[in-house]
């Protein structure tokens, strides 16, 4: 899994940087599918944080932003919100290919 940190306006720290590798390590347990994962931390004017993170699945692409007054708020937030993105993408795949198992099949007998 390939893994980027991009610091906008912002030093990238080596404790911003565990705490978003720990957390980008349990949303890798949830889905194992995950190859690549960029995020972004951005400082804006009047204590704006935002944390961006570009998730690339084996299917999907899921980009996914959270604005707060706290960087570590922001990093907990999108990662939460990339969890549900992932686990709800994996709940349409299941469901997809257990749609057609429900259904009975009805062999029509030929009249004689």
């Amino acid at each position: 899994m390939k893994v980027d940190i991009t610091g906008r306006h912002i030093e990238i720290t080596e404790p911003l940087r565990k705490f978003a590798m720990d957390r980008i390590e349990r949303m890798n347990c949830a889905d194992g599918e995950v190859n690549e994962v960029h995020v972004v931390l951005t400082v804006e004017k009047h204590q704006r944080h935002s944390a961006e993170a570009n998730v690339r699945t084996r299917h999907d692409f899921h980009n996914v932003q959270e604005t707060s007054t706290d960087m570590y708020t922001s990093i907990a937030a999108v990662f939460d919100k990339v969890e549900k993105h992932l686990l709800r993408a994996k709940d349409k795949t299941v469901t997809r290919k257990r749609h057609g198992a429900d259904r009975e099949t009805e062999i029509a007998e030929p009249e004689v």
